[in-house]
C-alpha cells in the first residue's frame, strides 16, 4: 500500500525524539546527529528499530539539520549524509521512511538576510537527494517562518511526486516565535498542497490542545501532533520532562476528537511513548477529515476572513491615483509602501495593488513592492496584474495567501489562473456577462478544476440577486462587495 492510500485507511504512527536516544547510544554532547548516520550508521538505524518495535509505522531520517548553512564546515557534503541517512532508516524495516526537514539556522527577508530563492534551492538540493534514495514523504517539521516553508513546500512540489508533511512549532501564545497562527499557516499550505499539517516541539500534549483547536477548525486536510512530552524542567542542567508515557498517551483521544490520525513524539520521548499512543489508539475509528468552506486571506501572521463589511485599501492603483502613476514611473518603492501603510493606519484590512502602468517593469517593481510592504505592515494583500511574469514573481515571494484579480477571458483562465492555483492563492473575477453570470462562474470553476483549485477558492464580483443561489451551489464564494 502507498502512503496516501495508507493515510486514508489507517493511522499513521511516526517516531519520537532521536537526539535525546543517540545521546544515551554515547554521542557526545554538542556535536551533530546527522553525522552519526556516518560514523555510527548502526546506532541511528537501532535507534529508527527501536521505534518500528514500538508501533511506528513511518520513521523519519536524522537528516534534521542537514542542510548547507548548518553543516557547513563539517567535512561532508549534504549529499553523502542524506543517503547514509535513508538507508539506515531504511534497514530498520520501517513501513515507510520520511527525509525529515528542519529549518534552514538563518532567517529569511524581511526578518533576515536570506533570499526566499535561496532558502528554495538549499532546500531543493535537500529533497532532490532525498527523492534518489527513494523516500516515501518529504517531512518538514519545528518550523517558525511561514514563508520558509513555502520555499520547502514548493521546492518538493517542483521536483517530485511524494506526499509532503509540514508541521510549525508554536510557543504558548498560540503563535509560532516569528507570529505566525495555526489559522494562517492552515490556509497557507493547504493552498500550497501539502498532503497533512500539524504541530510539533516546545509544548506538551495539554498545552497544545488550544492550539490544536484552531487548527482542526481551519483544516480540511489529514492533521499531525508530535508534542514534547510536556515542559522540561532545567535545573539540573539537562533537560527532564514531566509526563509519563501513560499521561502522554492519555491525550491521544482528545486529539482524536478533534480529527488529528497521525501522531508521534518530539523532545523527551522515546520507543515507550509511541508504545502507550499506539496502544490508545487500538480499535479507535480513522477520523476522515471535514470540507471546510473558508472565505480568508492572510498575510504570515494576519488572518482575514472576507465578508460584507471587510474594508478594501484601494488607493495602490495608478488608475486612481495621480501621485502614485508619477511614483511607478520613478520606480519610488517608497511611496508605494507609504500608501499601504496610511491604509492599514485608516482601517484597512486588506491593500488592493496594481501597479501596471505602460512603461513600467512590472516584474521587478511587484514582487519588490510586495516584500517591501509585507515588511512592514501584516494585512493580507490582493494582487493585480496582467503580466504573468509579474504575477508568478510577486505570488512566489508572498506571505501567507493573498487574493489574484482575474477576468474570465481566455488569456486569463490559461495563463493567470494556473499560476495563482501554483501558489494557493485565492482569485476573484467579474463575469463579463451579467446576464449570463452562472455560465462565466461555470467556466471559470472547469478552468480552476483542470488547475487543482477547488471552488471555495474563487470569489465571484457583480452577480445579480436571482443567480446568487447557483453560484453558492457550486461552492463558489460571493465577494464581500456583492
Amino acid at each position: 500500500m502507498d502512503l496516501k492510500s495508507f493515510v486514508a485507511d489507517s493511522f499513521l504512527m511516526l517516531d519520537g525524539g532521536m537526539g535525546t536516544m543517540l545521546m544515551q547510544a554515547g554521542m557526545p554532547a554538542g556535536s551533530l546527529p546527522e553525522l552519526m548516520n556516518l560514523s555510527h550508521p548502526e546506532v541511528v538505524t537501532a535507534v529508527h528499530k527501536k521505534y518500528v518495535d514500538a508501533g511506528t509505522d513511518m520513521v523519519i531520517t536524522c537528516t534534521f539539520g542537514a542542510n548547507e548553512k548548518k553543516m557547513a564546515g563539517c567535512g561532508h557534503e549534504i549529499e553523502e549524509v542524506i543517503t547514509a541517512a535513508v538507508a539506515n532508516a531504511r534497514a530498520s524495516g520501517a513501513k515507510f521512511v520520511a527525509l525529515d526537514i528542519g529549518p534552514i539556522g538563518q532567517l529569511l527577508m524581511p526578518s533576515g538576510t536570506l533570499s526566499f530563492e535561496e532558502a528554495y534551492d538549499i532546500f531543493a538540493r535537500q529533497i532532490r537527494c532525498g527523492v534518489s534514495c527513494g523516500v516515501d514523504a518529504i517531512y518538514l517539521e519545528t518550523m517558525s517562518d511561514l514563508l520558509e516553508v513555502k520555499a520547502a513546500v514548493l521546492a518538493a512540489k517542483d521536483l517530485c511526486s511524494l506526499p509532503v508533511f509540514a508541521t510549525l512549532t508554536y510557543e504558548s501564545s498560540g503563535r509560532t516565535f516569528l507570529g505566525v497562527s495555526p489559522e494562517c499557516a492552515a490556509r497557507t499550505l493547504q493552498g500550497l498542497g501539502v498532503s497533512a499539517i500539524g504541530i510539533n516541539c516546545s509544548l506538551g500534549p495539554k498545552e497544545i490542545l488550544p492550539i490544536a483547536r484552531r487548527l482542526a477548525a481551519v483544516t480540511s486536510i489529514p492533521m499531525i501532533i508530535k508534542p514534547n512530552a510536556g515542559l522540561p524542567d532545567m535545573s539540573s542542567g539537562t533537560a527532564v520532562y514531566d509526563i509519563t508515557p501513560a499521561d502522554f498517551a492519555a491525550y491521544a483521544k482528545e486529539y482524536l476528537a478533534l480529527g488529528f490520525s497521525i501522531f508521534g513524539g518530539c523532545c523527551g520521548t522515546n520507543p515507550d511513548y509511541i508504545r502507550s499512543v499506539r496502544s490508545a489508539l487500538e480499535g479507535q475509528t480513522v477520523p476522515q477529515p471535514e470540507a471546510k468552506r473558508i472565505c480568508a486571506l492572510c498575510s504570515g501572521t494576519r488572518y482575514v476572513n472576507l465578508s460584507d463589511e471587510t474594508v478594501f485599501g484601494a488607493r495602490v492603483s495608478p488608475s486612481d491615483n495621480e501621485d502614485l502613476a508619477d511614483a511607478l514611473a520613478e520606480e519610488d518603492v517608497e511611496t508605494i509602501v507609504d500608501l499601504a501603510m496610511e491604509q492599514a493606519d485608516e482601517g484597512a484590512e486588506i491593500i488592493y495593488v496594481n501597479l501596471g502602468m505602460p512603461d513600467v517593469e512590472e516584474a521587478v517593481l511587484l514582487p519588490t513592492a510586495v516584500r517591501e510592504m509585507q515588511g512592514v505592515i501584516d494585512l493580507p494583500l490582493q494582487l493585480d496584474s496582467r503580466d504573468p511574469a509579474a504575477l508568478e514573481a510577486a505570488l512566489r515571494c508572498y506571505n501567507g495567501t493573498p487574493l489574484v484579480s482575474l477576468s474570465t477571458d481566455p488569456d486569463s483562465l490559461t495563463v493567470l489562473l494556473p499560476i495563482a492555483a501554483r501558489y494557493g492563492a485565492m482569485v476573484t473575477a467579474a463575469p463579463a456577462d451579467s446576464a449570463d453570470s452562472l455560465a462565466e462562474t461555470e467556466k471559470l470553476v472547469s478552468a480552476a478544476a483542470a488547475c487543482g483549485m477547488p471552488p471555495e477558492r474563487i470569489l465571484m464580483e457583480n452577480i445579480p440577486e436571482n443567480q446568487k443561489s447557483p453560484v453558492l451551489s457550486l461552492g463558489v464564494q460571493l465577494y464581500p462587495s456583492c
